[in-house]
């Protein structure tokens, strides 16, 4: 028996593209066409989901090192508002410590009748304070019609 030519039997092997491409030629073409285009989407979407990232976490998640996101405002700004109060704070301390240290240097001077003083004081400066602190209540229930018949 002899080989046709159109070929029959053992002829030369196919390249596994060509065999893929015989066995469907449509799912082939889709194949080629899609492949390129599904990895082209995967990169945009990949660069979408970086610039997300970055608008809201900035150069790192961690710290607030490099450039800052939106979740960083909030930690920036109560960074600012402490060191803010720091500043202003320690020299109000300062005055105040001051203060308090020469009343306990003029009641250890006085004596037993400094502690009678500073109980006198101490008095004093509780009752002005309750005074203000009712008033200042009152006034700020005037504004509200009717609310001052909150307070009586």
């Amino acid at each position: 028996m002899s080989q046709s030519s159109n070929g029959g039997g053992d002829g030369p092997a196919l390249p596994p593209s060509l065999k893929a491409f015989a066995s469907s030629p449509t799912g082939f073409i889709l194949g080629l066409i899609l492949t390129p285009l599904l990895n082209g989407v995967e990169g945009v979407v990949e660069k979408v989901l970086w610039a997300i990232n970055y608008v809201f976490f900035g150069h790192s998640r961690s710290s607030t090192v490099g450039d800052l996101g939106l979740v960083d405002v909030p930690v920036v700004i109560a960074t600012t508002l402490i060191d803010a109060g720091s500043a202003i704070g320690e020299p109000v301390l300062s005055v105040i410590g001051s203060g308090v240290q020469l009343l306990i240097d003029f009641f250890n001077w006085t004596g037993p009748a400094g502690l009678l003083g500073a109980a006198i004081v101490f008095a004093i400066v509780v009752v002005a304070y309750s005074t203000y602190l009712r008033t200042a209540i009152e006034i700020a229930l005037d504004f509200i019609p009717g609310g001052g018949a909150f307070i009586n």
